[in-house]
């Protein structure tokens, strides 16, 4: 955790992600060795386990970031969109963002237009 407080540039962070939150303590972790930063707090939803125990990550973060490539390796098709729209009604409910991760096209690196 030291080290992330010597990369966080005072006041020109907007946001820290999470990867792989599982409970409550791994954003409180995180918040605690920031201390004063106005950084906001995003729990990466993962790991199935992450879905189990999102309704305490979202009480604890800022926001929500759903990792699909990450999540796909878990759940079936059909599971992770229905899990993914519960996660981001959710998220509009208690009023904080929520990002989706998803794999990145290669034309998007090296292409001005997106394309398969």
């Amino acid at each position: 955790m030291q080290d992330l407080v010597s990369l966080l540039p005072h006041g020109k962070c907007d946001f820290i992600a999470v990867p792989y939150a599982v409970r409550k303590r791994d954003i409180t972790a995180v918040r605690d060795a920031i201390g004063e930063s106005s950084a906001q707090i995003l729990a990466k939803i993962d790991t199935v386990e992450s879905i189990h125990n999102f309704e305490e990550l979202i009480k604890a973060a800022d926001g929500i970031i759903i990792n699909r490539v990450e999540l796909q390796q878990e759940m079936h098709a059909e599971k992770l969109m229905l899990a993914q729209k519960w996660i981001v009604d959710r998220c509009c409910k208690e009023g904080k963002p929520c990002f989706l991760q998803s794999q990145v096209l290669e034309s998007m690196i090296t292409e001005p237009q997106a394309h398969r």
